[in-house]
């Protein structure tokens, strides 16, 4: 056989061969169901899952990237966030996302003129408002656009860098899973997860998973001092809290502070009760010193 032929034989085979088979791996590879814990950036500086119209989701914030991940599919995001979100000139909103791009076999929409800022609950909303707080929804929505990054039964919204970091946590394996594993409470309503490295932080690390009537906290200080102060914080509550116990149980280990908080997703309502009876002078000295004024 000519040289030449034999050489165009075996292209054709080749590209007969590998092709499909590329084809197939990257398909299948994108139609694996994923967790949300692992397109969550693992460098993750806070963390907090939680459902929302019983919807599981994640939001995450990083040094580079702020994302949410809704463990719904491309669809189940449209109807999902459509009877949540403002989007200009609707009285009737309906998200639909058109195909913006491709980013490592993965696809990612775009959805513009739209406004998160219907997606946060009312009662986190009335209580912001209350003690003036502000929620900036900028770090997931720039120029009224969000992007999305669709993972089969999981969808990563926010800006576009988000949604590219999400998709290059999963590939390089990089995301939060192991941490979930360890530190969120699969029956727990809501869990956070918080850490700060930098020279001046107060909280090193922080814990918490949020049930119905509790929640119970690990928070790690700078120094044991400043645990030992937290410790005031919850003595003082104790003298002044009057018939509500707040405090139920808690201990100090070096810088860490572990305990339980009688507070939770059922009944929210008594940290307001207790801000509300706060006297307005009350000042750090007094604090840690437990001078009631």
């Amino acid at each position: 056989m000519r040289p030449l032929l034999k050489g165009i034989i075996i292209t054709l085979v080749t590209v007969a061969v590998v092709i499909p088979a590329s084809y197939y791996a990257i398909t299948s590879f994108q139609q694996t169901e994923v967790t949300m814990a692992q397109v969550v950036p693992g460098n993750s500086t806070l963390v907090i899952s939680g459902t929302y119209n019983n919807t599981p989701a994640y939001i995450y914030n990083s040094s580079y990237a702020s994302g949410i991940i809704l463990g719904v599919d491309l669809s189940g995001f449209s109807s999902e966030v459509s009877s949540a979100t403002n989007v200009s000139n609707s009285t009737q909103p309906v998200i639909q996302p058109s195909l913006y791009s491709t980013y490592r076999g993965y696809n990612i929409y775009r959805v513009e003129n739209v406004s998160l800022e219907g997606l946060i609950p009312q009662n986190i909303t009335g209580l912001t408002a209350k003690y003036n707080i502000t929620l900036n929804t900028t770090n997931y929505i720039h120029d009224n656009t969000i992007y999305i990054a669709s993972f089969t039964n999981v969808v990563s919204i926010g800006s576009y860098n988000s949604v590219v970091a999400s998709i290059n946590t999963l590939m390089d394996k990089t995301g939060f899973q192991a941490l979930s594993d360890r530190y969120f409470n699969s029956s727990a309503n809501v869990s956070l997860y918080y850490t700060n490295d930098s020279s001046g932080a107060y909280i090193r690390n922080a814990v918490a998973n949020v049930f119905s009537e509790e929640t119970n906290f690990n928070i790690q200080f700078s120094s044991s001092k400043d645990a030992s102060n937290m410790s005031n914080l919850f003595a003082f509550v104790s003298d002044y809290e009057g018939n509500y116990t707040f405090f139920p149980s808690y201990s100090i280990d070096g810088p860490w502070v572990n305990g339980t908080l009688a507070v939770g997703i059922g009944n929210y309502y008594h940290i307001q009760n207790f801000l509300d009876a706060l006297p307005t002078t009350l000042n750090y000295t007094q604090l840690i010193s437990r001078q009631i004024p």
